[in-house]
């Protein structure tokens, strides 16, 4: 079913506070709910192919979480309980629809191959920047950039998804802290995204700043 909410500063708006409490802090947010009201999946993509195919992919895995309950019961089925239990997480993971912590004890119990932990710890990794991104407000743009800097002076590299903001922030702190190397990583990644001829500007000036403080 298609919900809609317009966020406002009416009077007696039904719902004032929806946006926050489901996680967003801006708009348009679009995201796919469970039939009790908890956001399963945050579309990205506003087209109709994207969410054609995201809803494809929910339909697939609630039909997997069905079947592991099932199978659950079921104390012979243990070994396909086992390898469905971990296709399940990873498709939790490729929708990112599963707590950070929640994947965590959830692996700690399968018997996971090198690929598997490796795709694990990035998704982590993933978790932990975007709740970084979540709280920019809390804590704002310099504590935030100066985790950010943190981890990719530590040699870590973002998933796809957060490649934006991750070296966006990266590129901030270079600029202010007069570290040209890790400027010019970051906006080495930066500046093959397509972008405004604005924020391309924009981008370079940060860089120049970054290598102007180097020592």
């Amino acid at each position: 079913m298609l919900f809609l909410h317009n966020t406002s500063r009416v009077d007696d708006e039904p719902y004032p506070k929806l946006l926050q409490e489901k996680g967003f802090g801006g708009f348009p947010s679009l995201c796919f709910m469970d039939a009790d009201g908890n956001v399963v999946v945050r579309q990205s993509a506003r087209t109709v192919e994207a969410f054609t195919t995201n809803a494809a992919r929910l339909k697939s895995l609630f039909e997997l979480r069905a079947k592991v309950a099932s199978l659950r019961a079921d104390a012979s089925k243990s070994a396909d309980v086992a390898k469905l239990e971990r296709d399940l997480l990873f498709v939790e993971m490729d929708l990112q629809c599963v707590a950070a912590q929640d994947a965590k004890e959830r692996a700690a119990k399968l018997e996971l191959g090198k690929d598997d932990l490796a795709a694990l710890e990035q998704y982590l990794f993933g978790a932990e920047i975007r709740d970084l991104r979540g709280k920019v407000r809390e804590l704002g743009q310099e504590e935030t950039s100066n985790r950010i800097a943190a981890m990719a002076k530590a040699g870590k590299s973002p998933p796809k998804d957060q490649e934006a903001f991750f070296w966006q922030m990266t590129l901030t702190w270079a600029a202010k802290n007069g570290d040209g190397e890790l400027g010019q990583r970051a906006f080495d990644v930066l500046d093959k995204q397509p972008a405004p001829e604005s924020m391309k500007n924009r981008l370079r000036t940060m860089l120049e700043q970054s290598k102007g403080g180097s020592k």
